[in-house]
């Protein structure tokens, strides 16, 4: 069996280099971005009141709270159920951007809260899922300054997150 020892020296120092710039432009724009939009989704329930969210769906005393707490609770014990992290991840940004786009029409508490654990479904993965890939493609020196760009979209999609509204 090969081990990681004996493909290293096929390749020389400038051939690494221009593998690890494009996967730089090409991965982490894909992989930063994503995060920015599952953390904005997060966030944005927490404006959706301010602007009318309770009336406009005639929530009763506690909906808003199970809204924001229970679908993150089931879902990270059905994603902690599911066997093939593979598979689950591959589609997740798709149906991430399908359950998204139903958002607006629901105008009920049943509605509301179907949809957000749907949407809780296809986030639990990003992080934990991200982090696997780039573990894949990053060795363990170069991971430390790529995660701090992908972590910092949390900042930007706070401040981006004030000016959707």
């Amino acid at each position: 069996m090969a081990t990681t020892a004996d493909f290293t020296d096929e390749y020389t120092a400038e051939e690494e280099r221009k593998v690890i710039r494009k996967l730089d432009v090409r991965l982490m724009p894909i992989l930063a971005l994503t995060y920015m939009l599952q953390y904005l989704d997060k966030g944005n329930i927490n404006f959706a009141p301010v602007f009318g969210l309770e009336e406009g769906t005639n929530l009763k005393e506690q909906d808003y709270s199970w809204l924001t707490t229970w679908w993150s609770i089931l879902c990270e014990l059905c994603v902690a159920k599911t066997a093939n992290w593979k598979i689950y991840c591959i589609g997740d940004p798709k149906r991430f951007d399908s359950v998204g786009r139903d958002s607006p029409a629901w105008n009920n508490f049943t509605g509301m809260a179907a949809n957000r654990f749907m949407l809780g479904l296809t986030e639990v993965v990003v992080n934990p899922g991200f982090v696997l890939v780039m573990g894949i493609w990053y060795t363990i020196d170069e991971k430390p300054f790529r995660l701090e760009i992908y972590y910092c979209m949390k900042g930007i999609g706070t401040m981006f997150g004030g000016c959707v509204y």
